[in-house]
Formats: C-alpha cells, sequence, structure tokens
C-alpha cells in the first residue's frame, strides 16, 4: 500500500490523501466490489471529502453507495470495472480531502498489507521536521519509523518512509509534524 499526504493550505491546514491498494482476492468467489473505510479527525460529510476513485487503467471505480456517513467515519462501496477471480490482483486509489487541525495524521488499517510506504508532501518554504510512527495491534506501543533521506523538489519537500514489515490488521500509522 502507498499512502500520500499533502498539504494543499498551511493556513486552512487542508490536506489531500492519496491510498494506493493493490489487492488480491484470495476467496474462492469472484468479487465484484470492495467496502473502503475513510477516518476524519474533523466533522465532514461524505460528499465534503470529494472522494474520487481510480483502477490501475485509470478509470473511474463507481461508488455504489455510502454505508456510513457519520460525522468523523465513512464507508463506502466501490464497484470494480471488472470481475476479480482467485489469484487476481487490481491496483486501484483513493483520493480525498480533509483538514489536520492538530498537525498530526492518523489512520488505522483494517487489511494486512506486505508493503507499505507513506510519502509527505509539503512546500519547502515552510520548515517542518515529520515523524511517522507504527502503532501495532499486538501492544500498541509507539515506534518511530525510519525515514528515506530527503527530497526537495522546487517548492515542496517529499519525505517518505517505508514499513518493510508491513501492516497488519488493527494496526496504526501516525504522522506527526
Amino acid at each position: 500500500m502507498q499512502y500520500t499526504v499533502k498539504l494543499k493550505d498551511q493556513h486552512t491546514k487542508s490536506f489531500e490523501f492519496t491510498r494506493i491498494y493493490e489487492f488480491i482476492n484470495n476467496s474462492d468467489e469472484p468479487l465484484f466490489q470492495v467496502v473502503n473505510r475513510i477516518i476524519t479527525t474533523v466533522e465532514k460529510t461524505f460528499d465534503a471529502l470529494n472522494v474520487k476513485t481510480l483502477d490501475d487503467d485509470e478509470r473511474e471505480l463507481k461508488i455504489l453507495g455510502v454505508n456510513v456517513d457519520a460525522p468523523f467515519w465513512k464507508e463506502f462501496t466501490l464497484k470494480l470495472n471488472k470481475p476479480l477471480f482467485h489469484g487476481d490482483k487490481i491496483t486501484y486509489s483513493i483520493n480525498y480531502k480533509s483538514e489536520e487541525p492538530n498537525n498530526y495524521h492518523e489512520n488505522m488499517f483494517l487489511i494486512n498489507s506486505k508493503n507499505f510506504s507513506l510519502r509527505f508532501i509539503f512546500p519547502t518554504e515552510i520548515h517542518l521536521n515529520p515523524q511517522l510512527y507504527a502503532i501495532e495491534n499486538k501492544d500498541r506501543e509507539k515506534k518511530l519509523v525510519e525515514r528515506i533521506p530527503t527530497k526537495k523538489e522546487g517548492v515542496v519537500t517529499q519525505l517518505e518512509w517505508k514499513k518493510v514489515d508491513g501492516i497488519k490488521e488493527n494496526d496504526i500509522i501516525r504522522l506527526e509534524w
């Protein structure tokens, strides 16, 4: 899984989030849809998140329905553009916008992922020293994840972390800046 957190406006603390999932069907039954969740730290409606979803061919995935539209928690069902049979895999992305007023972002994972990387992008003019922590479900201990060297590209700085041992169901990542 690849996760990108991009600071869009430092004054309003608005961010754009992109999650890229590589999903393999391990079931004997074909899959026609997948369920996803978004948790926010500010009250938002599903529509206010401006959710966009694409498959690995850059085709939009249809949102069949919003199952939960609570103030801080959204759950929605995506229709796959083609059935996913046993052993088949798909890569798809979810993009949405929200604010992070408390200078951190947390995400709990509801699936296992062998690979995990997080990229944090922000204007170079802002001097930040963000840290990424992994909080494993088994002990809830907050452990620092080592950062890959900084990439400055003109007006933005991109920082990246990779968690080589992956993410397990109910693990949490916490990005603080």
